[in-house]
């Protein structure tokens, strides 16, 4: 009896959250899933195995009412990124083809949030540890972990018209990386910034899209931009990263962080060992290989680069 009412919350839940409105898109009638093969996933078990550092995988059935709710929206995203106004990827899945690739639903009675929790608490990254439930649905995946999961109602087409994702890789674009934190001070530029983030700061991957616009605009050739990943602070290679650095442990809050950049702006800081690091994303300012500045925070940053 249990099991019974906690299926019918979940059916309600989800069928209240397809009680909303989407915008429709005029597109082509000719077009249908089959016309984005390139964003086919050829195979279930290609799941974690994407080329993109950061892409989506949306799940769906034909014969699905709401799947055919987000269709619009979905179409749109896949036309736009097609031709070049959406940089975020997803990969289209239609379920009705697990069976025959070795997989099958989980039979569980999971509501949507208690399905993400598992998976995120987890850092799944393998498909056997996946947990397929309910179309739609739409799994983000990030450096081949997941990294977030929407499903049930209108919620995956909300989420692909809101996101800020970028699926671009810095590493594709010459120039972009700081090779070396030991060259922090040492770029052949009057002024220059150096950009700090790691794959899996949420606040990062919001702006990225906002990062790899500068580096591609006219601005960078003037200010050029360097990128460096100081990775997880729990990896080796994150802890020997900010290692180099004089970590500001006391700072309480971004806010509070200013008074350690003022101290380095005073000093003119050459040294690596001297700068203070506390906070992703964070932009350094860079002016006659000393530091003049640094914008901590999505906000900050992406007000500089914009100026």
């Amino acid at each position: 009896m249990k099991k019974f009412f906690k299926a019918l919350i979940l059916f309600l839940t989800i069928f209240i959250t397809s009680c909303g409105s989407l915008p429709h898109f005029e597109l082509d009638p000719s077009l249908d899933y089959p016309s984005f093969k390139d964003c086919y996933l050829e195979s279930i078990n290609d799941f974690y195995l994407q080329k993109e550092e950061v892409y989506g995988i949306y799940l769906y059935r034909v014969d699905c009412d709401a799947c055919n709710e987000n269709k619009n929206v979905v179409l749109n995203h896949l036309n736009e990124y097609k031709k070049g106004n959406k940089n975020f990827k997803i990969y289209i899945y239609n379920t009705v083809r697990l069976k025959e690739e070795g997989a099958v639903y989980d039979d569980r009675v999971l509501s949507v949030d208690e399905t993400r929790n598992e998976m995120l608490s987890k850092k799944v990254s393998t498909l056997k540890d996946t947990i397929i439930n309910v179309v739609p649905s739409l799994y983000i995946i990030n450096q081949g972990v997941l990294n977030d999961f929407i499903a049930g109602g209108i919620e995956p087409a909300k989420y692909l018209l809101e996101t800020t994702l970028d699926s671009r890789s810095y590493k594709d674009i010459p120039g972009a990386l700081l090779d070396n934190l030991d060259n922090f001070y040492l770029q052949d530029y009057k002024k220059y910034y150096v950009y700090i983030y790691f794959e899996t700061c949420p606040y990062c991957l919001k702006i990225k899209g906002e990062i790899i616009s500068y580096l591609l605009s006219e601005k960078n050739k003037e200010v050029p931009i360097f990128v460096f990943d100081m990775k997880s602070s729990l990896s080796e290679e994150g802890k020997e990263n900010r290692a180099k650095f004089k970590l500001a442990e006391e700072a309480t809050s971004s806010k509070d962080f200013k008074r350690f950049i003022e101290e380095n702006i005073k000093n003119k800081e050459t040294e690596l060992k001297n700068t203070y690091y506390r906070y992703v994303p964070a932009l350094y300012e860079i002016s006659d290989n000393h530091y003049s500045n640094c914008y901590i925070g999505e906000t900050e940053v992406v007000s500089q680069l914009k100026r």
